[in-house]
């Protein structure tokens, strides 16, 4: 998901640098202590992403004050974001370090500094100037955003062209390199190799890369769709995080075959298709009006009501000439005309409600749409 943090004390963003920001982007805007105002074209172009524009007024003023809020919300956008893009405006930059740190350790995050067409800073514009090809590529090598690429393309290729095949170390590393040779074409020899290593590390880490051991000597495979499966479905289970909505859980779903580089508008809904109805025949969640529900459930599963029942009940409040006003009253009206138990009229009701016969409402009110 697309995450845009603003420092709006120093950078200003008018309507038109959002506007390339889809609708469910996250707008971060960092103000200062003594911040008070924003204009009235900026709060219009706001009102377009919603509740995902989160204010963030700091409550210090110090030279390191805003790399410190900066460095703590990546983390956090990091730990509720499985694939998080994230969109930086600041002059800033002593959160390099944090990315640094999010690469080294394999982190799945894409981060871009940003600047704005009519900013221009001539100190920026001097040190730029002034930089040599040493610092350019330790730069790239470190640049989260270059090895997530990276990482994605070698991907790709194992993922559609080497599904069961096994593989040796060499081959993972020719590879690589073939496939990045215009990536890493301004890239000393050393610095290519150290790079691609780098990535298929990523790729073990992340299990879409599987390895064995066979006659003393290490072989490697891509992951199979079995396998990105299940996980998934691990993933689900022990998550604290569980989406609600079918909807939701297809975005989190299609978000994590993006780590599988798997993007795909078709492939990403088939694994959607077969994840989802896999986890509801193992009763891993179940799904109750358009809403999903995690085991354990807070109810036991309530069991279709037969079509030749559901007539016979429908026919019988069709004759009510003043129909039960409330779900207490409805309950006690079943009991007593089908001879029920308590917990097998709730059940009915439920029913009822999901099949759009009656319409339930926050107090327990009913409507009838038969």
């Amino acid at each position: 998901m697309k995450h845009i943090l603003i420092d709006f004390e120093n950078i200003q963003p008018t309507s038109e640098d959002l506007k390339p920001y889809p609708e469910d982007s996250h707008i971060w805007l960092f103000l200062g202590k003594n911040q008070k105002t924003l204009s009235i074209e900026f709060c219009e172009a706001l009102c377009r992403f919603g509740k995902n524009v989160h204010f963030r007024q700091m409550s210090k003023i110090g030279k390191n004050a805003l790399d410190f809020y900066l460095s703590f919300y990546i983390g956090y956008i990091t730990g509720v974001d499985d694939d998080p893009q994230i969109d930086i405006f600041s002059h800033d930059g002593g959160y390099d370090l944090l990315l640094q740190h999010l690469s080294e350790n394999k982190y799945n995050v894409q981060v871009t500094r940003k600047t704005l067409k009519n900013i221009t800073d001539s100190s920026l514009e001097l040190l730029e100037d002034k930089k040599d090809t040493n610092i350019e590529q330790v730069e790239k090598h470190k640049d989260p955003n270059f090895l997530l690429s990276c990482q994605r393309k070698i991907g790709a290729y194992f993922m559609e062209n080497q599904p069961i095949s096994f593989f040796k170390e060499t081959f993972l590393t020719e590879t690589g390199i073939s496939l990045l040779r215009n990536d890493l074409s301004n890239i000393a020899p050393d610095m290519q190799k150290q790079i691609i290593i780098q990535t298929i590390e990523n790729l073990k880490k992340k299990g879409l890369i599987k390895e064995k051991s066979q006659n003393q000597e290490i072989i490697y495979r891509s992951a199979n769709k079995e396998e990105i499966i299940e996980d998934t479905i691990l993933y689900f289970e022990k998550s604290n995080s569980k989406p609600s909505t079918p909807e939701k859980m297809r975005n989190v779903i299609i978000s994590r075959l993006r780590s599988y580089c798997i993007s795909e508008n078709n492939v990403a809904k088939e694994y959607f298709s077969t994840i989802y109805n896999r986890m509801k025949s193992k009763k891993i969640i179940r799904e109750v009006n358009n809403k999903i529900e995690f085991a354990p459930f807070s109810t036991k599963e309530i069991n279709p009501i037969k079509e030749d029942s559901l007539e016979k009940i429908i026919k019988i409040m069709k004759k009510w000439r003043n129909k039960p006003s409330n779900t207490l009253k409805l309950n006690n009206a079943l009991k007593s005309h089908l001879k029920i138990k308590n917990e097998d009229s709730q059940e009915i009701i439920q029913q009822l409600n999901q099949q759009k016969i009656i319409c339930i409402d926050s107090k327990n009110k009913i409507q009838y749409l038969i």
